[in-house]
């Protein structure tokens, strides 16, 4: 991706494609598998690309109306809300 990103904008064209959308969470995240995207300045500048996209969504977005316990999707009843200790 280095190599790539390093003479242009975006993966597979001039405007961003599916592949930029396609890879963008998994390069996302490379600093929870220990990849430190600082060593690569052509994939940090286009993570920061896509960030400005007006259709960009951050991974770590909660849209959760209510925490259900794993547990619930097996039981008769089905999900229900999680109650507080």
């Amino acid at each position: 991706m280095q190599s790539t990103l390093a003479g242009r904008d975006w993966i597979a064209g001039r405007e961003p494609t599916i592949a930029d959308y396609a890879l963008y969470p998994y390069t996302a995240m490379a600093g929870e598998i220990g990849l430190e995207i600082a060593h690569w300045p052509a994939v940090a500048d286009w993570l920061a690309r896509i960030a400005t996209l007006p259709s960009f969504m951050p991974i770590y977005t909660d849209a959760a109306a209510e925490v259900v316990p794993f547990e619930s999707y097996f039981t008769a009843t089905g999900p229900g809300p999680v109650s507080s200790p």
